[in-house]
């Protein structure tokens, strides 16, 4: 028995003796260019498994489909069912209207390539899912432009998320000054032996009177506290029947800051005045007025 395809039939050629016998399945090892003469016999309108480039389905184990079957397919990670259509029918031989499967809108391409770092646990693909999270770790002599052992980068709708960076590791990253500023670098790190002067926030001052800090292998040394200053105020007091206006909420208040109350519906402060002013004076705040009817 040889078997070839036409296109749109299976066609079979069975030997003298094998004639008129019934054939359950036809092994895919079987496809093949027959050229021995002898009579041939038309099988059903058959199917060989068709390709869905980045899809998938459940194969038959007799690896060809009898005319007539429906195959559902389902696309790899990234990819979308081209106007939702999922399905595919063997139909004399062919496969009607073979779904596509085509990139996610919110899939994303190739991932950065970030300077002095390899992506690791992730094999290289045409497209990426999305919330796909990339890990990247930093050659030697490198280390990450953050407080982490290793960068990494999201796909979010259709773009790589955080653009990350390998310095060298000497250099340091930004420090957290609670309490104070300074200017940062548009590189977002610095190298080795910058020295940057802190600014501290109002009602705060330098402890010690240290402003300044240096970047020696990699890390700060001596980074600067910013304190409450001696001069400056707590929370404002609680006055009853009145609410604070004008002022966002604030932990410390610096010297000479004013503080705005207004008496709620139905009470007045002293003289019939329904507005009341507090000053903070030499860390201290001065006495309120009452609101009543």
């Amino acid at each position: 028995m040889c078997i070839i395809y036409l296109g749109f039939v299976l066609v079979v050629w069975f030997p003298a003796g094998l004639r008129g016998r019934h054939i359950d399945y036809i092994h895919k090892e079987h496809l093949k260019y027959c050229s021995q003469p002898g009579p041939w016999f038309l099988y059903e309108h058959a199917c060989i498994p068709p390709n869905i480039v980045n899809g998938k389905y459940t194969e038959m184990q007799t690896s060809w489909y009898k005319g007539g079957t429906t195959i559902r397919i389902t696309c790899d990670k990234g990819y979308e069912p081209k106007n939702q259509a999922v399905t595919a029918r063997c139909v004399n031989g062919t496969w009607s209207s073979l779904p596509i499967c085509e990139s996610n809108t919110d899939a994303c391409s190739e991932p950065p390539k970030i300077q002095h770092a390899v992506i690791i646990r992730q094999e290289p693909q045409e497209i990426y899912s999305h919330g796909t999270k990339l890990t990247y770790t930093c050659n030697d002599g490198y280390k990450p432009a953050e407080k982490s052992w290793w960068v990494t980068s999201t796909c979010e709708n259709g773009k790589w998320s955080h653009q990350p960076q390998c310095i060298d590791e000497h250099a340091c990253i930004p420090p957290n000054i609670v309490n104070g500023k300074y200017t940062e670098m548009q590189t977002s790190w610095y190298k080795g032996g910058t020295t940057i002067r802190i600014t501290c926030d109002k009602g705060y001052e330098p402890k010690n009177q240290a402003v300044t800090a240096r970047c020696v292998n990699g890390t700060w040394s001596s980074l600067p506290i910013c304190e409450k200053s001696t001069d400056a105020c707590s929370e404002p007091p609680k006055i009853q029947h009145a609410v604070i206006i004008r002022q966002e909420p604030q932990e410390v208040f610096a010297a000479d800051s004013v503080v705005h109350y207004e008496c709620r519906d139905g009470y007045t402060a002293e003289g019939g005045d329904t507005n009341i002013t507090i000053v903070c004076v030499s860390g201290k705040w001065t006495d309120a007025a009452k609101c009543s009817k």
